[in-house]
């Protein structure tokens, strides 16, 4: 529909006519209607297809919330379509689920969400079912709400259903989406105004020349009109669309390859004229994914995490893996690794380098645990070994307790801040056999 009435596509429609008329009339030729009207057709095939790739595109990521979840309906547990929920309803989350629904928590136990969609904070917000909150609060310290399409990184909930489909928060910003006005692009514009001008100087041009012809020159009115008729359709560039909408059509291709969903042709144009984009947080303008840079062993020099690892280097990394709690969810063949962001990242790095969480966790099975504590700024694990026990803790570097050497502790504080100083965030593990 909106690729007829753009101005262009009127002027040529016109010129066709025209032609036509000419053609019928003089044995003009119809060559000049066949390709203004495949112009026109091919202007509005572009358009379309490009629309309905990038509708497909979203599509697909709207499928990609469709899930099953665990549901508790008469005291009997099953696992429902995510779609079939009603509020009210009481549903069952566990570390790795997306969450189905926006939901209010009955009983949790060290449930943590990573909620960047809807916040944009990319470190996951400790759930309390008993918080108070008030009612004005922002989602963000929501603390005993669930959101639906966040995901759960660590621990359980009980939750009862409060809001589903478009009255979730997730569903309001899909809802703003949907209802945004269409804008006409700084190009789309310009083109107008162009295509508006030269229309004109052609249509003023054709009139002159009829008049000069006809009082002038004396000519006969139907001749007249016709060449003034055919030199204003020949002003006209029947191939402007056509060669805007090509150069668009590569652009839009290219920003395919790297990822990006352009809903409507005209729109990469208007990207291609921002020269700033303000916005905010981390989590949803990066991958969300954290990455280990670097990392040192005591008595060794820091290296890049992506070098050769020395025995030293590989025991830290193997410390940091166990007493870490993400772990690796297979489905279909796919590994994705489920948990805290930064533990992710260890987990990631001791796969590259060989290891499986698994083998190790089989090698130092764990016998107890000390969780994550904001006010100790640790985490503490204990695992069985052969002659023993091996105690693990990992946290912030002003934490650890240490009883080393005054010029060891120096060393360290000078990697420490030479790490920092990178903009990295540093993590330290420590260990001892009992």
């Amino acid at each position: 529909g909106h690729h007829l009435v753009e101005i262009t596509t009127i002027v040529l429609l016109f010129a066709a006519a025209i032609s036509a008329y000419l053609a019928i009339t003089t044995g003009y030729g119809w060559a000049k209607v066949v390709v203004i009207l495949g112009i026109v057709v091919l202007n509005m095939v572009l358009g379309i297809y490009q629309e309905n790739s990038a509708e497909k595109a979203l599509a697909a990521l709207q499928s990609m919330n469709a899930h099953l979840t665990t549901v508790v309906r008469d005291g009997v547990r099953m696992q429902v379509d995510a779609t079939e929920l009603v509020p009210g309803d009481i549903i069952e989350i566990v570390a790795g689920d997306m969450i189905p629904a926006d939901a209010r928590i009955i009983s949790s136990s060290s449930l943590q969400v990573e909620e960047s969609a809807l916040t944009g904070e990319s470190v996951p917000v400790e759930k309390d079912a008993n918080a108070v909150v008030s009612e004005k609060a922002p989602i963000g310290d929501r603390l005993n709400m669930l959101y639906s399409g966040c995901l759960v990184t660590n621990g359980r909930a009980t939750a009862v259903v409060v809001e589903i489909g478009m009255e979730t928060e997730m569903g309001k910003i899909a809802g703003l989406l949907n209802s945004t006005s269409k804008l006409v692009t700084p190009l789309q514009l310009r083109l107008k105004e162009l295509a508006k001008r030269l229309s004109i100087v052609a249509l003023l041009a054709g009139i002159l020349i009829f008049i000069i012809d006809v009082y002038v020159y004396g000519e006969t009115i139907i001749e007249t009109l016709m060449i003034a008729i055919s030199l204003a359709v020949a002003a006209v560039p029947e191939t402007l669309p056509v060669i805007v909408t090509l150069t668009l059509a590569y652009g839009v291709q290219n920003m395919v390859r790297k990822n990006t969903i352009i809903r409507r042709i005209p729109a990469v144009e208007t990207i291609g004229n921002t020269s700033v984009i303000c916005s905010d947080k981390t989590g949803t303008l990066t991958q969300n994914k954290m990455i280990i840079q670097q990392i040192w062993a005591a008595d060794h020099t820091p290296i890049k995490a992506t070098a050769e690892f020395d025995t030293a280097e590989q025991k830290v990394l193997e410390m940091l893996s166990l007493s870490s709690n993400a772990t690796i969810d297979v489905t279909d063949g796919e590994e994705t690794i489920i948990g805290d962001p930064t533990e992710s990242a260890i987990i990631r790095l001791l796969e590259e380098k060989g290891t499986t969480k698994k083998a190790l966790e089989a090698k130092y099975p764990r016998v107890f645990e000390l969780p994550f504590d904001s006010d100790r700024k640790l985490m503490t694990t204990i695992h069985q070994v052969e002659d023993g026990f091996l105690s693990i803790t990992k946290g912030a570097f002003d934490r650890i307790p240490v009883n080393f050497s005054a010029e060891f502790l120096k060393e360290a504080e000078q990697v420490h801040d030479s790490f920092a100083e990178e903009a990295l965030r540093v993590l330290v593990v420590a260990y001892k056999k009992y």
